[in-house]
């Protein structure tokens, strides 16, 4: 993606398709490893729509793609989401310890 060319998600888990903006942070957020369902509920795609699928290829998906990893997965991106994150579980954390000690010292 990050080199502008079009990507075509399928592996051992299943098949995605196609990366595109529509279907991207879909596809993220199940690694991009086949797991994200196509239209039809199915992890695999049949021989006929896998080729219906390819034949969908557009050159023009590779410099969208290039867009798609400048904006969400540039290091500088990836850092402040992981950050975030571990923000979010240790506020989680010291509200569940806290809570721990006011109810140990209320008995």
């Amino acid at each position: 993606m990050a080199c502008g060319k079009p990507v075509f998600v399928s592996g051992t888990n299943g098949t995605d398709g196609w990366v595109t903006r529509h279907d991207f942070l879909d596809m993220r957020r199940s690694n991009m490893a086949g797991y994200f369902l196509n239209d039809k509920g199915e992890t695999f795609l049949s021989i006929d729509d896998t080729i219906s699928e390819l034949k969908k290829y557009n050159n023009d998906m590779g410099r969208a793609n290039r867009d798609i990893a400048e904006q969400y997965l540039s290091s500088i991106k990836m850092a402040q989401e992981y950050d975030q994150l571990m923000r979010r579980l240790y506020e989680g954390r010291v509200k569940r310890h806290s809570g721990d000690k006011q109810g140990i010292s209320s008995q």
